[in-house]
């Protein structure tokens, strides 16, 4: 269900009649709120009209003491949830209420502001002890401690970031009565993760129906076979079962046929090829349409369910036009929002045309390392990429492809890429007679500019409307 944003219109019109039917009216509007972008001034005045009817509250850290005053929710007596933003990876102010919302909630969600935390934080684990009464606890971002954590009663549980292999199996054997499961594991720079770890039978929950996994690092065959261990002990009952996973090791695909009598089984399994073998795309069943494609650039191989559940799309090089499938079917992968780029060769028309036809909801492009245009790419001046609104550039670029690049992407918002690029496209702007116009225009549209480097107000005559940071 959503949360609305903070109420303006309908609730200062009918806030203060006092009339059951004029009260269900604004109901709706207060019920489940957020309040991350209220003004102080307007909730000093309101805040104390919606607290008796309000369910769920989403709010920055930083406006706790004037929402939560003393930590105490008395004066929210149908509170049930909490969704909570902003979240300072240091001197939170959330630390103070963990202990109360733990016991006092049903629902607790929080995200920090940091996306990189590497330092683990020992306030979060109290939501991990006994005397915790969420069913419901989504934590994103951070890097949590849970080598100590006790058995809990929470059955819907999103986390995202674990940074051991082995912290998974600790959460299973904790929480006897998880329904639904929701990890990201990443690893720690220079750190290694083995598994080695025995789980009681008797401890893990009877009632798991939903999985959803994805682990950032490579997994050996040792750790994947401890995965699948894991998953199978669930199998009574699991329904849903979501793999987003590395493999140091060429996967043999009847490992997967177990997995396929689910009621759901979704995918996407990227593996270090040996020397030129490629998977066998015969061993899948053909009630289910698999593709796969290559990254010679990174000498790997992933295999993807159709239809695809995920939003981005990582090392994609020009070899995904030659992609294979199982079942003569053409693709469009419409959930993929965002695409990141990784080849040393030159992109080509036919692979943009595939973009075009392929990922038609796109809004975010990355190119990593290098970013080399075809003659026939560059020469060209039609195709586009009107989905995209935001464009990540991690090379110095000539004139001809940044200005192809600009044109490919007319409805552009966020632009990042490096200073030479940009001083580059100054000062040859203004003699491309044929293209100028249609460059100006999305250059003044542009909101956000990342620019890397300290000369930042030189571009300002170029991105008008642009925020540059």
């Amino acid at each position: 269900m959503s949360i609305y944003r903070y109420p303006r219109s309908p609730f200062h019109s009918f806030v203060n009649l006092k009339h059951p039917r004029l009260n269900a009216l604004i109901y709706p509007f207060v019920s489940r709120i957020n309040l991350s972008q209220a003004p102080n001034q307007w909730l000093q005045e309101y805040l104390s009209h919606i607290q008796p009817l309000t369910t769920a509250i989403q709010l920055d850290d930083d406006q706790l003491d004037v929402i939560f005053p003393e930590a105490v929710l008395d004066v929210y007596p149908q509170l049930q949830s909490v969704f909570l933003c902003n979240i300072p990876d240091e001197n939170a102010k959330c630390f103070l209420y963990l202990e109360t919302f733990k016991t006092q909630l049903s629902v607790l969600k929080m995200v920090l502001t940091d996306y990189d935390v590497q330092t683990p934080e020992p306030h979060y684990s109290t939501l991990f002890r006994s005397d915790c009464s969420l069913q419901t606890l989504l934590l994103s971002n951070l890097f949590l401690p849970i080598e100590n954590i006790q058995p809990t009663l929470i059955k819907h549980l999103t986390v995202y970031n674990l940074y051991r292999f082995h912290h998974l199996f600790l959460l299973f054997e904790h929480l006897p009565l998880v329904e639904y499961m929701k990890i990201r594991i990443n690893s720690l720079p220079y750190s290694t993760d083995e598994c080695d770890y025995k789980m009681s039978d008797n401890l893990l929950s009877k009632q798991l129906h939903t999985f959803d996994l994805q682990i950032s690092y490579y997994l050996d065959e040792n750790m994947y076979n401890y995965l699948e261990l894991l998953i199978l002990q669930f199998f009574t009952s699991l329904k849903n079962l979501t793999m987003d996973i590395l493999l140091k090791n060429l996967l043999n695909g009847k490992r997967l046929e177990k997995f396929f009598r689910l009621k759901q089984f979704h995918f996407r399994i990227q593996m270090i090829l040996p020397s030129d073998n490629l998977f066998d795309m015969s061993t899948f069943p053909t009630d289910l349409q698999i593709i796969s494609y290559t990254n010679h650039q990174e000498n790997t191989q992933t295999l993807l369910t159709l239809p695809n559940t995920f939003e981005t799309f990582d090392q994609i090089s020009s070899d995904i036009v030659n992609y294979h499938s199982n079942i003569n079917n053409p693709i469009k992968l419409i959930k993929v929002k965002q695409i990141k780029l990784y080849d040393t060769r030159s992109y080509t028309l036919k692979f943009f045309n595939f973009i075009k036809q392929t990922f038609p909801c796109i809004n975010t492009l990355e190119f990593f390392h290098y970013c080399y245009l075809t003659d026939d790419m560059i020469n060209d001046d039609k195709i586009t990429l009107d989905s995209i609104h935001s464009l990540f550039i991690h090379a110095s670029l000539d004139y001809s492809r940044i200005k192809r690049l600009l044109l490919l992407t007319p409805n552009i918002k966020h632009l990042s890429t490096s200073y030479q690029t940009l001083l580059i496209l100054k000062q040859d702007l203004e003699n491309d007679i044929n293209h100028y116009e249609r460059l100006h225009r999305i250059c003044q549209q542009i909101i956000t500019l990342n620019i890397r480097s300290m000369n930042k107000g030189e571009m300002q005559s170029i991105f008008l409307n642009a925020t540059i940071i």
